[in-house]
């Protein structure tokens, strides 16, 4: 069967145009007017032309509907982008985010061909879901449920006595600070090469806490990817003390190697301890934070007092110490830089009693300029203040903040007074009664020293912690 088009040509609409375009000689021109005045001519030309059927794209689908799930909460319910891919090409079909209504997604899919499904979440590891409908009937309808899970990082921690090489068993516990989620440990979770092993949330932060067999604190911490997952501490006892050495690693491979910790060259350091008053001699632990390493030495008294604490150090590095009595006194902190050449060196702490009236200036509390807002530098020195509260929980303390005399009086004494309430709310969020807590703003009306230079000003920016209420 054919169809027919008709084209009209109209000859002296074509002669114009022509002459328009290249002028005719005379005499040709004149011919053609004589033929074409008066009347229209006009030529048909007939084509016909094959009639074709209009294409049918109305291919048979079968419906899937997908729904997504948490793998280690399957009550909870996910909303991940999806893609669908061409099983063999691995071309991308077509693509759904954010289209899951009621917590599922429906898709139409053409039937005798295979599939790729690819789930996408932030925080879950990608999850693909092969899916083949080279047999599947017409109109066939099929419910998929997708298990996700979160994406990990390896946590390894390896706990080693010195002496024997031993391992030594110990309990852990991580908990999550991005969500309410907590990871235990024991014994039974070490393999084979006395390593405790476990995946953590890749993304997250956590709080470490681990304990030896008799429930005693050995290391807090915190890790993340960025900072390293894996632990490896070495255990030794020394004159009445349990010294642990911790490093940090990204690095899993560094668990099997111990030497990691050794201090070659190392120089010991002797630390005593006394009261301030009295002079007598104290049992007290301490804490060498290496600030040139992800390195930690935590030592914790075992036996009676008196006895200097040796720990040797690494020549040429800077330690942060803090100092700790367990209770009935103010902490201690101070830098330590070890000379990469001399003698042994020797530290003496004065720890100040926890006594109505005693008072002591905390270090490294830093706001932001006429701020009361405070940096995240000063959390260290803050949460020490926590733990203290924590080991004395009889103590009620006056929080007492002090400006330099930069700008006017009245100024200075309200930011003082903000300042004071920013340390008592951290408090506050760390779970210290609010009852135990007071504030005062001094503004400058007390400096320690002259404001004549900015060095002398740096010190008059502080805070003291004053006892009100003591444990006496």
């Amino acid at each position: 069967m054919t169809k027919s088009f008709i084209f009209s040509i109209n000859f002296a609409q074509v002669l114009k145009q022509q002459a328009m375009k290249r002028p005719l000689p005379g005499y040709f021109t004149v011919l053609l007017l004589i033929l074409f005045i008066g009347f229209e001519s006009h030529a048909q030309i007939k084509i016909n032309t094959p009639k074709t059927k209009k294409a049918n794209f109305d291919v048979a689908t079968v419906t899937l509907t997908l729904t997504a799930k948490d793998a280690e909460n399957p009550q909870k319910s996910l909303r991940p982008r999806v893609q669908v891919l061409n099983d063999s090409t691995k071309q991308v079909l077509s693509e759904f985010p954010g289209s899951f209504t009621k917590d599922q997604l429906s898709l139409n899919l053409p039937i005798y061909k295979k599939y790729q499904i690819k789930l996408s979440l932030a925080d879950y590891a990608d999850t693909t879901l092969v899916y083949d409908l080279t047999g599947k009937k017409v109109n066939y309808k099929d419910n998929q449920q997708v298990l996700m899970r979160p994406q990990r990082v390896a946590f390894g921690l390896k706990v080693s006595d010195v002496e024997t090489g031993n391992d030594v068993p110990v309990n852990v516990v991580l908990n999550n600070k991005n969500r309410n989620e907590q990871i235990t440990l024991n014994n039974k979770d070490r393999n084979k090469d006395g390593v405790y092993k476990v995946g953590i949330r890749e993304k997250d932060d956590y709080d470490v806490e681990i304990k030896d067999g008799n429930n005693l604190a050995i290391y807090k911490g915190k890790i993340n990817k960025s900072k390293g997952t894996n632990l490896l501490i070495t255990a030794q006892k020394v004159q009445g003390y349990n010294i642990y050495t911790v490093r940090q690693f990204k690095d899993k491979a560094s668990l099997k190697d111990a030497s990691l910790l050794a201090v070659k060259g190392g120089k010991t350091v002797s630390l005593n301890v006394q009261d301030l008053e009295t002079d007598e001699n104290i049992k007290a632990g301490a804490i060498f934070t290496n600030k040139n390493r992800n390195e930690q030495i935590i030592i914790h008294p075992t036996t009676g007092s008196g006895r200097a604490i040796q720990v040797k150090l690494r020549e040429g590095d800077e330690y942060d110490m803090e100092v700790n009595a367990s209770k009935n006194y103010f902490f201690h902190t101070q830098t330590i830089k070890v000379q990469p050449k001399g003698a042994s060196k020797n530290v003496m702490v004065k720890l100040t009693k926890l006594k109505t009236g005693a008072k002591i200036a905390l270090n490294d509390i830093y706001f932001d300029f006429n701020s009361a807002a405070l940096k995240d530098s000063s959390f260290i020195e803050l949460n020490r203040v926590v733990k203290m509260l924590q080991t004395n929980p009889k103590v009620k303390l006056s929080i007492e903040a002090h400006t330099d005399n930069v700008g006017s009086k009245a100024k200075n004494l309200k930011l003082s007074n903000r300042r004071a309430k920013s340390v008592a709310d951290y408090l506050k969020e760390k779970k210290i009664d609010q009852n135990r807590l007071v504030t005062k703003g001094f503004g400058e009306d007390r400096p320690l020293v002259p404001n004549t230079s900015k060095k002398n000003k740096a010190k008059n920016r502080r805070v003291e912690l004053r006892v009100i209420r003591s444990t006496q």
